[in-house]
């Protein structure tokens, strides 16, 4: 697994922002695939383990994980007219920021837990295929 960044920390809110440095849009965007997830055109926001109650671990690799934090929730295309790619928190406080070609990118989700009416997830995989 080519790992391309890792992020752990506090995510204030519960609420995991990926998607283009330039946007951040409001709201959770149109209703994703999944409970957890909102999706946007530029922008994916999803609900994990609120920073009041612990961290949330981001890995973000380049081709599968080799182990999986659990089940794909999400698998699609985000615009990322800027080049950078953002995933953090909504305030800046926690934030990794990749370098990836203008235009549509591909991303994968998977999450510690999938299931809506149990705990927020607090282990994020994303993988970005076409790196």
């Amino acid at each position: 697994m080519p790992l391309l960044g890792q992020l752990t920390a506090a995510i204030r809110g519960g609420v995991l922002l990926i998607g283009d440095d330039r946007v951040l849009e409001d709201g959770m965007g149109d209703d994703g695939p999944h409970p957890l997830l909102g999706v946007g055109p530029a922008q994916l926001v999803l609900s994990v383990e609120h920073g009041a109650e612990g961290d949330t671990a981001v890995r973000i690799a380049s081709t599968a994980v080799d182990e999986p934090v659990g089940p794909s929730i999400f698998d699609g295309t985000v615009r990322i007219s800027s080049g950078r790619l953002r995933v953090g928190d909504a305030v800046d406080e926690a934030v990794l920021w990749i370098t990836v070609p203008p235009g549509d990118l591909r991303v994968r989700l998977c999450v510690s837990d999938a299931d809506p009416d149990a705990y927020p997830p607090d282990r994020v995989d994303i993988v970005l295929p076409d790196l």
